[in-house]
C-alpha cells in the first residue's frame, strides 16, 4: 500500500516538473520577445531572420558544393596524377581550394551573424522549440532514404576496403 503511494506521488511528481517547464519555457519566450522588442522592430527582426536563412543556406550550399568537389574515387595525390596528370590534378586541387575559400567565406558570414544577433537567434530557438514540428510530405522522406542509404554504402565501400587491405 504505502509502495503504491509512493509510485503515485512519483508520477504525478514527474507530471508537475513536466508542466512547470513548460510554463517556464513559454516565460522565457515571452522575456525574450519583450527583450526583443527593445532592441528590434518587428520588420527588422522579420529581415534578419530572412537574412539569416539566407546566410544558413549558402553555407549549406558551399559544403555540398566542397564535398562534390574532391575526387570521388579517394585517389591519393599520386594516383591522381597519374590518372588525370599533373595538370588536371593541379586543377582539381584548385578548384577545391577555391570552393574551400568561399564555403569559408560562409562560415565567417554565419559566425559574425550569430554573433551580433545571439538574443534573435534565441528568440528563433524558442519558437523552434514551442511550435509542433511540420509534417515530413513523402519526397522529403524520400530525400532522407536517399542519403541513408548513400551514407551506408559508403560505409560499406569503406570497410571492404580497409578490410582488403
Amino acid at each position: 500500500m504505502a509502495n503504491q503511494r509512493g509510485q503515485n506521488q512519483g508520477a504525478q511528481m514527474q507530471r508537475m516538473q513536466g508542466t512547470l517547464e513548460k510554463i517556464q519555457l513559454s516565460l522565457n519566450v515571452t522575456a525574450l520577445i519583450q527583450l526583443a522588442d527593445e532592441f528590434y522592430t518587428k520588420q527588422q527582426r522579420s529581415e534578419l531572420y530572412a537574412q539569416f536563412r539566407a546566410l544558413e543556406d549558402e553555407e549549406r550550399r558551399t559544403l555540398v558544393a566542397l564535398n562534390e568537389s574532391g575526387p570521388k574515387d579517394r585517389l591519393r595525390w599520386e594516383e591522381q596524377v597519374s590518372k588525370s596528370g599533373e595538370l588536371g590534378a593541379t586543377e582539381q586541387l584548385r578548384e577545391r581550394e577555391a570552393i574551400r575559400q568561399v564555403r569559408a567565406a560562409a562560415t565567417d558570414q554565419l559566425k559574425i551573424f550569430r554573433d551580433e544577433h545571439r538574443l534573435l537567434l534565441q528568440l528563433l530557438e524558442a519558437k523552434k522549440m514551442l511550435s509542433p514540428p511540420a509534417p515530413r510530405t513523402n519526397s522529403e522522406q524520400q530525400k532522407i532514404w536517399d542519403k541513408l542509404k548513400i551514407r551506408l554504402k559508403f560505409f560499406l565501400a569503406s570497410k571492404n576496403k580497409i578490410q582488403a587491405n
